[in-house]
């Protein structure tokens, strides 16, 4: 079974309050970050993510990704929040600006890795998003 990884992103998302919807960068591409001490980056097109949930602070099913688009900032999902009482929670912590950030809960399918002046660096070639998560 492959492991499912989260990365926390800290984008600003946007809130439609008449479609219940958040809207933001879930995969920045091109752009070398480092998690738990290791330098990655995520290919432009990498993101396969049908069927992913929403869910808040990566605890919590609130709903479903219901639109994704590929661009140059990166991969941008929207999430729309299910009339649940959890639901209800989170989206208002988010229309309230609480939760302001997007993460991804995903599992690698190709990755390589690559060298630049400052070292090796992991490239995601392909990467299946299981969840996008609202949170602080």
């Amino acid at each position: 079974m492959t492991e499912t990884q989260t990365r926390e992103l800290f984008v600003r998302a946007a809130v439609d309050e008449d479609a219940r919807t958040v809207t933001g960068v879930g995969v920045p591409y091109g752009e070398i970050i480092t998690v738990w001490g290791q330098r990655e980056m995520v290919a432009p097109g990498a993101v396969e993510a049908e069927g992913a949930k929403l869910f808040a602070r990566h605890q919590t099913p609130v709903g479903l990704v219901t639109a994704q688009e590929d661009t140059e900032q990166g991969w941008i999902p929207t999430g729309k929040f299910s009339r649940t009482a959890a639901a209800e929670d989170a989206y208002q912590l988010t229309r309230d600006g609480v939760y302001d950030g997007l993460s991804i809960g995903f599992e690698v399918l190709k990755a390589h890795w690559e060298r630049d002046d400052q070292g090796d660096y992991v490239v995601y070639d392909r990467v299946r998003v299981r969840e996008v998560s609202v949170l602080p």
